[in-house]
């Protein structure tokens, strides 16, 4: 106030007349200075504190302007709402000019720079007052409000602000409607069809949808957003009557011939061949080509006899000239660009589509989106294929034992290979039970041996109930089994092993009024923690499993290194 007074002063240089000074915003005095000893400037102090300052007018005479700071500190209470206090130091002693603190409060507080002062739930802020001489002479105190809203809601009722509350109310009644209008409702209607979409999602995923799905009239953001999963859920429809409709076929021809019109007609793709590869994994053959001709543009001859060769297979991902044209040395054509796409069942490539495209040919966003959704298709594809072909293997050959249920042993030439390559691709481990029944020839003299496969029927079945999905179950010859655990924890096969032989034991074994108990020894051994040919590893479950028998039976023994040398040295004694 002291700079602003100050500042009045000077501009008063021009204006001698005391009526200028009337319209102030709050009391302000001018008084003429007849002593021009005291030069132009501002100060606060005086026996009554006030802020004041000077100047020279244009006559020569010298004006002071001055605003008492209790009339300062009452204009700021009732004009601007500020809840503040005015004290002042006299004889050491405080005394309160307007007394916002008790004047004890600020005994003992500093005297030098501003502090602040809480008491109760309120917060205060307290400046020292100096003169020019660096005189404290008093203090100013105002409750500070941290809370804007606190604040501005203090200041409405103080001024008992109605008309202001009204409007805010009225304006706050009336966003309330054109929010509810334009956003809520339609939102609501949103929530409502995206429900009933949900509710038939059973049928949707069974038969094609046509209709419009979601009503979007408007050109707002809601709209566009409704216009959007509509797009959404059109597309959802298609894969899904596509996956149903793969699902039907009864070959994999079948579905490589419709994933092929779904490239031509969904996309508007074309150049392309679709691979298969053999299960046997040692060769790579085509069984879809569009155009026909275009067989003779690809690397087949380089990779048909090896799938090894190639990059897709071995990578299990994509591959594409069109950011590193050197990606495939097998690829002559150096006039085109292509995209290999791989059609992967759990991280093996059954299958690769083969795209050529012109050296012109540039991946934008929308080549990308169409290839992502080319993706999807395959996804979904892959899994029912490799289903297919599985079928037509277990078609071709019988693979199922027919009186337990479980796999025979002619399976293992197929499976062998496949499991082998798996485990050692994912790093794995895979378990290896191989055990037979004890003294089931004695079983069968004695009950029968309609009672004897009675048992090999509910063995059966008890394996069936301790495997996983993922597991094999073989029937290896007569009353022997070999159980194949994929991806089994290190030492996990041996608990599997114990579990299963206790299951037997104490399971009752009832036919025709014939009861029997059942045990079984077992070997146990893993791949490739023992050797990493799978052939030899089985034959190591074997030699534990007769370990087990020379134990004593009713056991399970897993295999060591030194059987193999106790085994050999028994064989040389046999034959001197």
């Amino acid at each position: 106030m002291a700079q602003n007074n100050f500042i009045l002063a000077q501009i008063l240089a021009k204006a001698t007349s005391r009526p200028a000074l009337e319209n102030t915003p709050f009391p302000r005095y001018v008084r003429y200075l007849k002593s021009t000893s005291q030069g132009p400037g501002w100060d606060l102090g005086g026996e009554v504190p006030t802020a004041f300052g000077r100047a020279f007018l244009s006559d020569g005479r010298m004006v002071e302007v001055y605003t008492p700071l209790r009339s300062l500190v009452d204009y700021l209470a009732r004009r601007k709402d500020i809840e503040n206090g005015l004290y002042q130091l006299q004889g050491g002693k405080i005394l309160a000019l307007k007394e916002l603190l008790p004047e004890n409060a600020l005994e003992n507080q500093p005297r030098e720079m501003p502090f602040t002062l809480s008491l109760g739930k309120r917060l205060f802020c307290v400046v020292p007052l100096k003169n020019n001489l660096g005189e404290t002479f008093g203090y100013y105190v105002r409750e500070a409000r941290v809370s804007y809203l606190k604040n501005f809601a203090y200041a409405l009722f103080k001024r008992n602000a109605l008309p202001t509350i009204f409007f805010l109310g009225v304006a706050l009644v009336i966003a309330l409607m054109l929010t509810r209008h334009f956003v809520c409702i339609p939102l609501n209607n949103l929530h409502t069809q995206l429900t009933r979409i949900s509710q038939g999602i059973g049928k949707r995923l069974r038969e094609a949808v046509k209709e419009k799905i979601i009503e979007a009239p408007g050109n707002d953001e809601i709209s566009a957003l409704a216009r959007t999963i509509n797009q959404l859920v059109k597309e959802l429809d298609e894969l899904a009557s596509f996956r149903q409709a793969i699902e039907m076929d009864e070959t994999p021809l079948e579905i490589y011939h419709r994933l092929h019109r779904v490239l031509t007609s969904r996309f508007g793709l074309s150049n392309f061949v679709i691979f298969e590869i053999s299960n046997s994994q040692n060769r790579i053959t085509p069984v879809v080509t569009e155009p026909p001709h275009l067989l003779e543009e690809c690397c087949l001859r380089d990779i048909n006899q090896n799938p090894k060769l190639c990059r897709v297979y071995r990578s299990a991902s994509r591959a594409s000239s069109l950011h590193f044209t050197e990606t495939c040395e097998y690829f002559r054509h150096k006039e085109l660009n292509y995209i290999c796409l791989p059609l992967c069942v759990g991280g093996k490539v059954i299958g690769i589509i083969h795209f050529l495209l012109p050296m012109e040919y540039a991946l934008k966003e929308m080549q990308q989106a169409i290839m992502d959704k080319v993706l999807a298709y395959i996804k979904e594809a892959a899994p029912i294929i490799e289903a297919k072909r599985f079928a037509e293997s277990l078609r071709e050959m019988s693979f199922r034992d027919s009186l337990t249920g479980l796999y025979n042993r002619r399976i293992l030439d197929d499976l062998i290979p496949q499991v082998a390559a798996g485990i050692v691709r994912r790093e794995s481990n895979l378990g290896i039970i191989m055990f037979d029944i004890d003294h089931f020839k004695i079983l069968n003299d004695t009950y029968g041996h309609s009672f004897g496969d009675k048992v090999l029927a509910k063995i059966g079945d008890i394996i069936r109930f301790q495997l996983r999905k993922s597991d094999f179950a073989i029937r290896f010859g007569g009353e022997e089994f070999l159980l194949l655990l994929v991806d089994a924890k290190p030492g996990s096969t041996l608990q599997v092993a114990e579990r299963l032989r206790q299951h037997i034991e104490t399971s009752a074994f009832v036919f025709e009024g014939k009861m029997a108990t059942v045990t079984i020894s077992a070997g146990v051994a893993e791949f490739p923690r023992d050797d990493t040919n799978l052939w030899n590893v089985i034959n190591f479950a074997d030699v534990a499993l007769y370990r087990a028998k020379a134990m004593g039976r009713n056991r399970v023994v897993r295999f060591e290194k030194s059987f193999l040398k106790e085994e050999l040295k028994q064989t040389d004694e046999k034959k001197s």
